[in-house]
């Protein structure tokens, strides 16, 4: 067994390398990828005894079929973007960007280390990590149109994209992110990883998007660093997949930095969400706000585990964890567990959290003005969620989050 295991390791190993060479690489990104490789070998795997884990069991994903699917050159995933390189403004797929712009990838590539107990998927991601978006915005540059991704997956493997947004200072940007999949019977592994950094007074806002299929397994790792008076606004739906564990990662660097985080679960059938932002504030004068609401049906559960971490530099720092939950069934459940660390005195830093059944009164109020049960809880679940629905910049995706909602959590047969 041992003989087997270790000849797996290495196979492994040798396609990796080898896709590294094949795609013309630099040297710097092949050792990287087999370093990680190396240590993703040595850390034990994700079990419920984890504080971060113990909530969301994975055992049942069958991660090595998924690595060896994933090395084997079998497609994962389509992505689609619009390129451009106007005015300095480069957009393009992060293999382009690596042979045209590898002493940028390298200053910014997976440069900075986790606040989360990520290491073993991060790992992972960083040793079989293809595909993915580099977004370079230069100084001062306003730019009003959103930058439009999609990552689609195809196949049983793991999709393991990687993407590197810069706005330099004083620059303003959106951003939106979608990943789906197509309905695959065999499990997949959606492992994406985007890294931001947020110049000194630069402004993102930044939407993520996943509705993907029952089979999937999501494991999406976000993390951001912002400079002085830099702001990043971000907004998360997650309405798909069979287990989600999302890792947002928000490093307030630098003096008035600041940040707003909002999210929405969209949960049903056996579905179980783990939304796991941390609020780092590293220097004085910065703020954050986190507000994630779920919906959730049938046996569906959600967890939240907010943090707030202010650093002993972090005086006058500003910050709050919400977490509210609308429980539309007996099976539903949600876990809510908001964490302040603070390492030094002046700061205002609290959170509030609720879990709560549709109002009786709010349902007879409704349905005595003739709406059905339906229509009146499709409104209440829709008031509930609009707020954070407004900050996603376009409104064609604004309707589309609508009706992901409404079709999965009221229109559907189990609510009939």
């Amino acid at each position: 067994m041992k003989s087997q295991i270790t000849n797996y390791k290495f196979q492994i190993e040798d396609k990796i390398e080898e896709k590294s060479v094949a795609s013309g690489e630099p040297q710097w990104l092949k050792e990287k990828r087999l370093e990680a490789w190396q240590r993703f070998q040595e850390i034990p795997e994700t079990d419920t005894d984890n504080e971060t884990w113990m909530r969301t069991d994975i055992g049942k994903l069958n991660l090595r079929e998924i690595i060896e699917n994933t090395v084997a050159n079998i497609e994962p995933s389509a992505f689609s973007l619009q390129p451009s390189s106007n005015n300095g403004i480069i957009f393009t797929d992060i293999k382009s960007a690596l042979l045209k712009h590898s002493d940028i990838i390298k200053k910014y590539f997976l440069t900075k280390y986790p606040l989360t107990d990520t290491e073993r998927f991060l790992s992972l991601h960083t040793a079989l990590w293809r595909d993915g978006v580099f977004l370079y915005v230069p100084s001062n540059s306003d730019i009003k149109i959103p930058f439009h991704i999609i990552f689609n997956m195809k196949s049983k493997a793991g999709s393991f994209p990687h993407s590197i947004i810069i706005v330099e200072k004083g620059g303003k940007a959106s951003v939106i992110e979608e990943s789906y999949s197509d309905n695959i019977d065999n499990q997949v592994l959606m492992g994406n990883m985007v890294e931001i950094f947020v110049g000194e007074g630069a402004k993102l806002k930044f939407c993520y998007i996943q509705n993907l299929n029952m089979n999937a397994y999501n494991i999406p790792i976000h993390r951001v660093y912002v400079e002085k008076d830099g702001k990043i606004d971000w907004t998360q739906v997650d309405a798909g997949g069979r287990i989600t564990k999302s890792f947002i990662e928000i490093t307030l660097k630098g003096r008035g930095s600041s940040t707003n985080v909002s999210g929405i679960v969209a949960g049903s059938g056996k579905q179980h969400f783990d939304i796991s932002p941390v609020i780092y504030h590293q220097t004085e004068e910065t703020k954050g706000n986190v507000l994630i609401k779920s919906v959730l049906s049938g046996s569906a559960r959600s967890v939240f585990q907010g943090l707030v971490k202010i650093d002993k530099e972090g005086k006058k720092a500003d910050s709050y964890l919400a977490n509210h939950n609308l429980i539309l069934s007996e099976g539903a459940r949600a876990d809510t567990i908001p964490k302040l660390e603070i390492d030094v005195d002046e700061v205002s830093a609290s959170h509030g959290a609720t879990v709560g059944e549709i109002d009786s009164d709010q349902l007879f109020y409704l349905m005595s003005r003739g709406l059905s049960l339906a229509e009146a809880q499709e409104m209440i679940v829709n008031g509930f969620v609009e707020p954070i629905i407004l900050n996603i910049d376009s409104e064609e995706l604004r309707k589309k989050v609508r009706n992901i909602i409404s079709n999965k959590l009221v229109r559907s047969p189990e609510h009939q």
